[in-house]
């Protein structure tokens, strides 16, 4: 298993939660009957041991906190050489998630597995291709570095709508599976043993107290995209300037109220610099600080609102009915419903 960006790698734990469930004997739970096939295939003869994981960049950090160790070796391997890496590991199955336009190396291994006889799987975890850019973003996750469309053997993505994006991009109907969005279902069940004292110590070390209405600003890595071709009309520094502003005339775009005690955490994507945030930081009305303390389940259950772009985080909060406001119209509810 090899993962890249944070979508991917969660993504990739849900499901080695599943095969290591299924080997050890536990039933599959209704939550996932969708990748019951998938998961069936993947432990099939296998042994926990004999899952390796692979992890680059902001994807180490997520596969960390979930307690999975990272092969290294392979790590390295995927990026110099990973047809040899396959061999010499004796891996019979390559499951990668997708990565932005800044790196190819799912369709580096995907190429090396199909000349190796290695079958190769890739799960998706877009919840946005109701959005006009999302879906040439999505196509855009299947180019190699020369221009050339590349696909694994089978592709699991989370719905039908994603299915016909991919299907229109040039796959086989046939090699695609839909199964739902893995993580967000684990996502549910770890929100659950989420303690309301660990809530409190949250909202304290973000400075809030009982009058507070604090609002988490979820930031996706946009400006630092453009220069591999993405296009956007907006940026995550564009747009949280227009929170501020809506914040002191006293209202969000969705008409919730603002006051003297609205607070902004801006909470940065695992691939952003802090420091950009710096020019924004305020003390005055309303009071602005950066903060990646907690996890992405404690953080939207402490927060009053949760405010974003397209962020996973904003459909993740969403699944556990919490407040959430895209900037762009993008809708988080019915991506959580889909999902």
């Amino acid at each position: 298993m090899f993962a890249r960006d944070p979508g991917s790698a969660n993504q990739l734990i849900a499901l080695r939660e599943l095969i290591c469930g299924r080997l050890a004997g536990l039933e599959t739970e209704e939550l996932f009957l969708d990748a019951t096939e998938l998961v069936a295939t993947l432990a099939k003869g296998r042994k926990v041991n004999e899952i390796l994981f692979g992890g680059l960049d902001a994807a180490l950090y997520v596969l960390k906190e979930a307690g999975i160790e990272t092969e290294q070796d392979i790590a390295r391997s995927v990026l110099q050489t990973p047809t040899q890496m396959l061999r010499e590991n004796g891996i019979s199955i390559v499951v990668t998630g997708l990565s932005d336009r800044d790196d190819q190396t799912p369709q580096e291994l995907w190429r090396a597995a199909r000349s190796s006889n290695v079958h190769s799987i890739a799960l998706a975890d877009d919840s946005t291709l109701s959005l006009p850019h999302a879906r040439q973003d999505f196509k855009e996750r299947f180019r190699d570095s020369r221009g050339l469309l590349v696909f694994p053997d089978v592709l699991c993505v989370v719905d039908e709508q994603s299915r016909e994006a991919i299907i229109a991009a040039g796959m086989s109907r046939d090699a695609t599976r839909v199964i739902g969005n893995l993580h967000l279902r684990r996502f549910q069940q770890l929100a659950k043993t989420v303690e309301q004292k660990k809530l409190t110590w949250l909202r304290e070390i973000w400075g809030g107290n009982k009058k507070s209405q604090i609002l988490l600003y979820v930031s996706e890595p946009i400006t630092q995209m453009r220069e591999y071709g993405k296009k956007r009309n907006h940026d995550e520094l564009s747009l949280l300037e227009e929170l501020l502003s809506q914040i002191q005339k006293g209202e969000l775009s969705n008409g919730v109220p603002c006051n003297t005690n609205t607070m902004v955490v801006v909470r940065p994507h695992p691939r952003d610099d802090e420091k950009k945030f710096e020019p924004y930081l305020s003390d005055h009305r309303p009071r602005v600080i950066v903060s990646r303390h907690g996890s992405s389940a404690e953080a939207a259950l402490a927060a009053d609102i949760i405010v974003g772009i397209t962020s996973m985080l904003l459909v993740e909060a969403a699944t556990l009915k919490r407040p959430t406001l895209s900037l762009i119209g993008f809708n988080p509810q019915a991506a959580a419903i889909m999902s």
